[in-house]
């Protein structure tokens, strides 16, 4: 406790050192659980803001993949409860990053407390259509395992969060980065998550041609080992997709 307090000290110390602020809201409220965490900043003056979740329960989404406004925190939260995220201030003094302010957010999800037990979904729920195999031949007609994931981005306000989380999951991309193939440069592996508008020249000509090849729906999902393979809607969760990939990738 004594060496905690110490901390507080000295960042308080720090703030008033270097006068460098953030100003976020002492609670954000998330109405449904799963969903998007967002903690928007209204008032910033820093060289460099860092968040970190205290205790889990949030997965951050890393910034370089949304690229938000400075000093925005955008992460998805898969179940109901009160979590809290802390956010540090630094400025950058002689070369090296000091911190000059420290903060903490409480974020309610889904009503916060425990989380409940599940309710199934009413009547109409904004969930894609369960994900039928299609028979052979493989989408991609090469030996090896391949994945491209294609989305719509001005459109991810229409998709649910748990399959939205599918695009930004850490155990999603180590997976792929692992199981498929590398590409011609013998280094990158022959996966991707695209915009159904990006230009994939500079990829191997097998996901260009992958990327022209028709789809019902975004976000879409393709998947190949040479032999057979899947292309439908991208699965409800990360826990759905990964089971569907491990089906064509292994384990």
């Amino acid at each position: 406790m004594r060496r905690f307090l110490a901390v507080l000290l000295w960042l308080s110390c720090a703030a008033t050192a270097f006068g460098q602020s953030i100003t976020v809201p002492d609670k954000v409220v998330v109405d449904t659980a799963p969903g998007l965490v967002i903690i928007q900043p209204s008032a910033l003056d820093a060289d460099d803001v860092r968040y970190y979740v205290i205790g889990g329960g949030i997965q951050q989404i890393p910034p370089e993949l949304l690229n938000p406004k400075p000093g925005v925190f955008v992460g998805f939260a898969g179940a109901k409860g009160t979590f809290k995220v802390g956010v540090v201030v630094a400025k950058t003094v002689g070369g090296k990053a000091v911190i000059s302010a420290h903060k903490l957010v409480i974020v309610e999800v889904g009503g916060g407390g425990p989380t409940p037990t599940p309710v199934p979904p009413g009547p109409n729920p904004p969930t894609p259509p369960d994900p039928t195999p299609t028979p052979n031949p493989a989408p991609i007609p090469a030996t090896g395992f391949r994945v491209l994931i294609i989305e719509e981005k001005t459109e991810r306000a229409k998709v649910p969060a748990a399959q939205l989380a599918v695009l930004f999951s850490t155990t999603i991309r180590e997976y792929l980065n692992a199981k498929c193939v590398k590409g011609p440069d013998g280094k990158t592996p022959e996966c991707g998550i695209f915009d159904k508008d990006d230009d994939v020249s500079g990829y191997s000509k097998l996901l260009a041609d992958a990327m022209k090849r028709p789809r019902a729906s975004t976000p879409w999902i393709i998947i190949s080992d040479g032999k057979t393979g899947f292309e439908g809607p991208l699965p409800a969760n990360v826990d759905e997709t990964l089971k569907l990939l491990k089906k064509y990738g292994g384990e």
